[in-house]
């Protein structure tokens, strides 16, 4: 019996460091191997490895309007260490009269794409299972306005993937709300909680949705002159403000982005053209931010008008989307276009790096 645990333990590490469509394959070789790999629990330590060890990763991006039919929309899934690519039409959605932000969020190899509360599907590239929502029964009322905000996170608690959505109304005869709206994947149903509290604040918009990180998805809200860093707790639900790192803010141009599972805002001073870079550590139960880096050289307008993607396989550089090509830089060296030909039509904010993961889509896929 010990020796059978034994190669049961060994098959599954080896198992775990595979690739998702290796996975799918093996769960048709017989039912031990299907057992071990349709689990929960591999289900999640397969993520936890990928993430750890920056494997299995891919490039998902939309085509850019001159690029794409009116009448039709395609996701390319590039693998970033062999190149190949793959390009899926969506499946499901309404026609496209204009082209908004599409991805809004992604969490351990999940996509959230939609163009409004009316139109989201969870997508996950990898296993090519997707997941229409039902409409968020949020009401607008004739002649309001106002912005609205997607997230998708994991809450570790329930288990469960849970999409945000953030949406404010206001008009000429209406008080500004800030309506949170809920949906589980577990529950497959919407609900309504707390308002945003912090209305005299503004989220500004964030490149490829919200930040989720440590269990909670994080926004940089802004009133006059001023920036918060506000936080959703997943499990809990409730928000809460976050400590920013110590810095001289005034003139600078601040993003709020996630750096291989880590907060991480930027700030570029006008004046003194600069960029500084912090990232937040997690210490047991406590929280810091340490400073990765303050540069003025080359690599300040890649920073500036471009977005981080992660860092490469061997950790050493961050990779970094601008005007369509993927550079690398390793910290206090030089910039360096890595060479990736096959993104001119994208979407530069709406491409991202993420994982493969067989994390399921729910009861609907």
């Amino acid at each position: 019996m010990g020796l059978e645990n034994l190669q049961i333990d060994l098959i599954t590490e080896i198992l775990l460091r595979l690739p998702v469509k290796s996975l799918l394959r093996y769960r048709c070789v017989c039912k031990a191997f299907n057992s071990i790999i349709s689990s929960q629990n591999f289900i999640n330590s397969h993520v936890k490895i990928t993430s750890d060890k920056r494997t299995h990763r891919q490039l998902v991006y939309r085509e850019s309007q001159s690029a794409t039919d009116k009448n039709s929309l395609k996701i390319h899934v590039l693998d970033i260490k062999d190149g190949s690519k793959k390009v899926f039409p969506i499946i499901n959605m309404p026609p496209l009269h204009s082209f908004n932000t599409f991805l809004q969020a992604h969490c351990n190899g999940l996509l959230l794409l939609g163009q409004s509360f009316n139109s989201l599907t969870v997508w996950n590239p990898s296993t090519r299972k997707c997941r229409k929502l039902p409409v968020c029964p949020v009401k607008v009322p004739h002649n309001a306005c106002g912005v609205t905000k997607f997230g998708l996170g994991y809450d570790s608690s329930a288990d469960d993937y849970k999409v945000v959505v953030i949406k404010e109304i206001q008009g000429p005869k209406i008080s500004r709300v800030v309506e949170v709206w809920i949906f589980g994947l577990n529950s497959n149903s919407w609900r309504k909680i707390q308002d945003f509290p912090y209305l005299e604040y503004r989220i500004e918009d964030v490149e490829s949705g919200t930040c989720f990180t440590d269990g909670a998805l994080h926004y940089l809200c802004r009133h006059g002159q001023s920036y918060i860093i506000i936080a959703f707790d997943l499990e809990k639900e409730t928000f809460s403000v976050v400590p920013q790192p110590v810095y001289e803010t005034s003139g600078c141009l601040t993003r709020l982005q996630v750096l291989e599972g880590r907060l991480c805002i930027s700030f570029c001073s006008v004046l003194l053209n600069e960029v500084a870079l912090f990232v937040r550590k997690r210490d047991g139960t406590e929280f810091s931010w340490s400073k990765l880096f303050s540069v003025s050289t080359e690599i300040i307008y890649c920073l500036k008008f471009g977005k981080l993607l992660g860092l490469s396989d061997g950790g050493d550089k961050i990779l970094i989307l601008y005007n369509k090509h993927i550079f690398s830089y390793e910290i206090g060296l030089c910039v360096q276009d890595i060479g990736i030909k096959d993104i001119q039509s994208a979407v530069d904010l709406d491409l991202i790096l993420c994982i493969e993961s067989l994390v399921s889509v729910g009861c609907t896929d």
